[in-house]
């Protein structure tokens, strides 16, 4: 696989029709590519890239020198600098460290497909990017890449801090039977690999054998086995540490012990046959994660939520997070849930709260700020109407010195309050006028210390 052919900037690339993407980012097909973009933002990636810096004129430079900048900014830009080139190189989005427009136009992208991406110079460096490539490109200069993709694979988003991407389908049992997803209480068989922490090297695979909401698992191995079938082969990122995870077997407990008893509308619903033909008889009515009803599987969550409650309000915030996780990975071991019309909208709504708590259980702790703003992310994304993850996210860009995030998500709950009837959890105008007063005295203490030194 050779490198993209280009050895200096051509000025007809800005020629070609520009596509204008997320952040301003512009990209122009050189080569079309095979297929349809991935509707994904996580994503394994194959490519190779040449990438040159430029100065585009502003403005003020324009108009001082008698011109118009026209209205798809293909201003003459001058010649361009060839900086670097490599590949092919692998890159996972989400978790290799890319140049931020970078990464939105390569999600834009197709197999085979080259392409120029423009990326401005306000999304050409991260936060926390290093003072060396900086001063490498300079801050007031548009990178230009040279891309050819050579490989897409899509991942999904297990919850706000496990991404996977499926190497091998799973198959799940004999021909002709349903593929084996495991849910609360069944007993499974894994090998795993684990990343070195420093190298990054995969380690041998490690058999493990536990039974999925025990006490021998964590709650991201029981999150990973129950988004999979048995048979499956997955790579993971768990926080950026890389896992790949091989389901074996699945077993269902041949007499599980009930996880919940759960009452809806003050009594049992009533039991099922295999066939789906009400059970009446004596027995206990005893209900199981696994054959739970949607009604019933909405209620066993609940009676988590309120148990992570009475740990909250005691002060056990630490174990209140991990109550919250498990009653979201009630609602999520069932994926029809969400994808049915009939349950959607209870899903997202129970869901987004969920993870909305979890988020303020780890903000509360005062710790691990990066983990609680993922927390309120997946909130945001799961239900984006529910007000009280926009407002937690805030805080926590605030938290971290992401003021301008911060801002736009106020500038968002400002516009919500100020209708007729606020959406249910939207904070008040004081409440929002009192957020924006801290992150403007954050920022202003920021300033006088970066000043100090």
């Amino acid at each position: 696989m050779d490198r993209p052919t280009s050895t200096a900037f051509d000025p007809g690339w800005l020629d070609v029709t520009p596509i204008r993407l997320r952040c301003n980012v512009i990209k122009r097909t050189l080569v079309p590519g095979r297929g349809d973009p991935l509707d994904s933002a996580w994503a394994n990636l194959m490519f190779s890239y040449v990438l040159y810096i430029t100065k585009r004129p502003s403005a003020q430079a324009l108009a001082a020198a008698g011109h118009t900048p026209p209205p798809d900014g293909n201003a003459s830009i001058g010649e361009g600098r060839r900086i670097e080139a490599a590949g092919p190189i692998n890159a996972t989005t989400g978790v290799t460290s890319l140049v931020p427009g970078l990464e939105v136009g390569l999600l834009s992208m197709t197999e085979g497909e080259r392409a120029i991406i423009e990326v401005m110079p306000d999304m050409a460096f991260d936060e926390g990017q290093t003072p060396t490539r900086m001063e490498i490109t300079g801050a007031a200069e548009t990178l230009f890449f040279d891309v050819t993709m050579r490989n897409v694979t899509g991942g999904t988003r297990v919850n706000g801090e496990i991404i996977k991407f499926v190497q091998q389908e799973g198959g799940g049992g004999t021909a002709g039977s349903a593929a084996k997803r495991p849910e609360y209480e069944a007993a499974v068989e894994v090998q795993v690999r684990k990343a070195h922490p420093l190298t990054g090297q995969l380690g041998k695979f490690e058999k493990m054998a536990f039974t999925v909401g025990g006490r021998d698992s964590t709650t991201e191995e029981d999150a990973v086995v129950m988004s999979m079938v048995e048979g499956e082969l997955a790579t993971v990122y768990i926080r950026r540490f890389e896992y790949v995870f091989m389901l074996r077997k699945v077993t269902p407990p041949s007499s599980p012990l009930p996880v919940e008893i759960v009452e809806v509308e003050g009594a049992l619903l009533p039991r099922q046959s295999s066939s789906g033909a009400p059970v009446d008889d004596a027995a206990p009515k005893y209900k199981f994660v696994s054959r739970l009803l949607p009604a019933e599987r909405f209620a066993a969550a609940r009676l988590r939520k309120d148990e992570a409650q009475s740990l909250m309000e005691a002060g056990l915030l630490r174990k209140a997070a991990e109550k919250y996780q498990r009653a979201a990975l009630i609602v999520t071991a069932e994926p029809s849930l969400l994808a049915q019309v009939a349950t959607e909208a209870e899903s997202r709504d129970l869901l987004g709260v969920l993870y909305h708590n979890v988020g303020r259980m780890l903000e509360k702790e005062g710790r691990e700020y990066g983990q609680a703003l993922r927390w309120a992310e997946e909130s945001v994304k799961t239900n984006p109407g529910y007000m009280k993850g926009y407002y937690l996210r805030q805080q926590l860009y605030r938290l971290r010195g992401m003021y301008k995030e911060a801002r736009e998500d106020l500038a968002f709950l400002d516009y919500q309050a100020a209708q007729p009837e606020p959406p249910k959890g939207c904070p008040s105008v004081a409440d929002i006028s009192a957020e924006r007063a801290r992150i403007d005295e954050a920022e202003e203490a920021d300033k006088q210390q970066a000043a100090a030194l």
